[in-house]
C-alpha cells in the first residue's frame, strides 16, 4: 500500500513544475517563521546556548516551516473559487495544480511538520510536546483559514496568537516554562500583530464588505478600526516596557526601544487623523514587521552579545 501510494504521489507531482508548489506555500511567510523560532529559541537559551545541541535548530526551523507552508496550502484550499476571482494567478485558482495534487500536498506537509515536532522531541527527550504543539497550531490555522477568517477581531486574535505563541514554545522546550522575558516579548508581538491585522482590514475594507467579512473597520467603521488597532499596538508597547527599563538593558537599548515606539505612535496617531490615506496604512503595515523584528534583533545583539563582550 505505501509503495501504491508513493508511486501515485510521484506521478501527480512530476507532472507540474515543482515550482508552482513552491509559490503555493509563499516562502517567504514560511521562511520567517523559521526564522522567527530560531531567534525565539536562541532568545530563550541566553547564557546556555553554549549546552544546548545547535543542530536541533534544524528540525525546530523546519516545524515552523512546514506548520506555516500546511496553512498556507490551506487557505488556497479554502479560497478557491474567491481567488477564481482576486488572485487567479495562484497556482490553485489559475489550475497550474488541481485541487486534489493540493490536498494531497497539503497532507504531505503537515506530516512534515509532525515529523520535524517529533524528531525535537526525541532530541531534547520532551516527547509528545512538540509534535503535540505542531498539531495544535496546524489545527488552529486551520479552522481560522476555514471559520474564524472572516470573524473579523477574532480572526484577527488569532493572528496575533500563533506568532507570539513561537516564543511560547521556545521558552518551554528551552526552561521548562514561561519566564518574564518571553511574556514580555511574545506579549508584545502579540498585541502588534493583533493590532497590525486590524489595520490590514482597513485597507482591505472594500473586499471584505463584498465577501460579508466582519472586521471592526467593516462594521464600525475605518476610524474605529484605527483607534483599536493603535490601542492595541500600545497595549504590546507597555507591555515591552520592562524589556527597556530592566537593570541589565544598555543605554543604546532604551534609545533604539525609544525610539521604535516614538514613530509606532507617531504613525498610528497620523493614521487616525487622515484615515482615508490608503497609501499610509499600506506602508505601516509593512513597517510595523520591520520595526517588530528590528526591535527583538536589538534586544539580542545590543543586549546580549554586548553582555558577552564585557
Amino acid at each position: 500500500l505505501s509503495k501504491i501510494l508513493c508511486i501515485v504521489i510521484f506521478r501527480s507531482f512530476n507532472r507540474i513544475q515543482f515550482s508552482n508548489y513552491f509559490w503555493l506555500i509563499r516562502p517567504l511567510n514560511c521562511t520567517t517563521a523559521a526564522f522567527a523560532v530560531v531567534l525565539a529559541v536562541y532568545l530563550a537559551l541566553g547564557e546556555n546556548l553554549v549546552n544546548f545541541n545547535l543542530i536541533v535548530f534544524i528540525p525546530i526551523a523546519t516545524a515552523a516551516f512546514f506548520v506555516t507552508a500546511h496553512s498556507m496550502v490551506h487557505n488556497d484550499l479554502v479560497d478557491y473559487d474567491l481567488d477564481k476571482i482576486n488572485a487567479p494567478h495562484r497556482p490553485l485558482a489559475s489550475g497550474k495544480i488541481s485541487l486534489i495534487n493540493g490536498k494531497i500536498f497539503f497532507l504531505i506537509l503537515g506530516l512534515a511538520a509532525i515529523t520535524s515536532g517529533v524528531l525535537i522531541d526525541i532530541s531534547l527527550d520532551i516527547f509528545p510536546f512538540s509534535c503535540f504543539w505542531a498539531i495544535l497550531n496546524m489545527s488552529i490555522l486551520d479552522i481560522y483559514n476555514y471559520r474564524l477568517k472572516k470573524s473579523g477581531l477574532f480572526g484577527n486574535f488569532v493572528i496575533g496568537y500563533v506568532v507570539s505563541a513561537l516564543f511560547i514554545y521556545a521558552d518551554i522546550i528551552v526552561n521548562g516554562g514561561l519566564t518574564m522575558l518571553s511574556i514580555n516579548i511574545g506579549g508584545y508581538t502579540f498585541f502588534v500583530i493583533w493590532g497590525r491585522e486590524i489595520f490590514k482590514d482597513i485597507y482591505d475594507i472594500e473586499g471584505d464588505k463584498e465577501f460579508n467579512i466582519k472586521s471592526i473597520p467593516v462594521l464600525y467603521g475605518r476610524k474605529a478600526g484605527a483607534v483599536v488597532g493603535s490601542v492595541l499596538i500600545v497595549i504590546g508597547i507597555l507591555v515591552s516596557i520592562p524589556i527597556i527599563f530592566d537593570e541589565n538593558s544598555s543605554n543604546l537599548l532604551k534609545l533604539i526601544f525609544g525610539v521604535l515606539h516614538s514613530i509606532t505612535i507617531y504613525i498610528c496617531i497620523k493614521i487616525i487623523k487622515n484615515i482615508n490615506d490608503d497609501d499610509l496604512i499600506k506602508s505601516f503595515k509593512r513597517l510595523l514587521l520591520r520595526i517588530l523584528l528590528l526591535g527583538i534583533l536589538s534586544y539580542l545583539l545590543v543586549n546580549n552579545l554586548f553582555e558577552t563582550l564585557s
